[in-house]
């Protein structure tokens, strides 16, 4: 068993790093466990590139750099970080929990769930034998990937919005084409359609 802290936060990524953060503000003995293999949550994982606009201060920062300004702000503290451990089983006992994961157990006095989408397990294409095809993507982790490539993009809502964002950036590549399919532009909130 492990030593006591006051608090385990249960995701590593924006919430947790920064929760982490303002409980050593406050003198806590934090520890954050993450069953992914890098902090950052999804920022960092799915969207590293992309414009985030609605970050308090910060008119437009990608994932990527909101994360390092998250971790930058934690590296100041003593804070264990365990990554690729999932959390299986959180008991109440008489001195705090007991986290059971994947590699061990540890004790807590209190227990911070700060999971957004878990484990990103994105909703494959319908079409027959799409597990073959090594061209579909389902996020975008190095927009430079698609430099001199022909892009068809699929999605509305959320994925419109990346798609659209997508077009943007490889504009700036040189020998792009892209066709966007399926794109109810209503489902785009309005801040995000004036920034595109």
């Amino acid at each position: 068993m492990s030593q006591l802290y006051d608090i385990t936060i249960v995701g590593g990524g924006p919430v947790g790093l920064f929760a982490a953060f303002y409980a050593h503000l406050r003198q806590a003995k934090v520890q954050i466990i993450d069953s992914l293999p890098q902090l950052g949550g999804q920022p960092a994982i799915l969207y590293p590139e992309k414009e985030i606009l609605d970050v308090p201060g910060f008119p437009n920062l990608t994932g990527e750099e909101l994360t390092n300004r998250l971790i930058e702000q934690l590296n100041g503290f003593d804070t264990p970080i365990h990554l690729n451990e999932t959390v299986l089983e959180i008991e109440k006992q008489e001195e705090g929990f007991v986290i059971t994961t994947s590699k061990g157990s540890h004790l807590s006095k209190t227990v911070i769930i700060a999971m957004g989408g878990g484990a990103f397990k994105p909703r494959p294409l319908e079409l027959e034998g799409v597990e073959g095809y090594e061209n579909i993507h389902y996020h975008v982790s190095n927009i430079q990937q698609y430099s001199g490539k022909k892009v068809t993009i699929l999605g509305g809502g959320t994925q419109l919005l990346i798609g659209l964002w997508l077009l943007k950036k490889l504009r700036q590549l040189p020998l792009f084409t892209a066709e966007i399919i399926s794109a109810p532009w209503n489902t785009v909130s309005k801040p995000y359609r004036n920034h595109l």
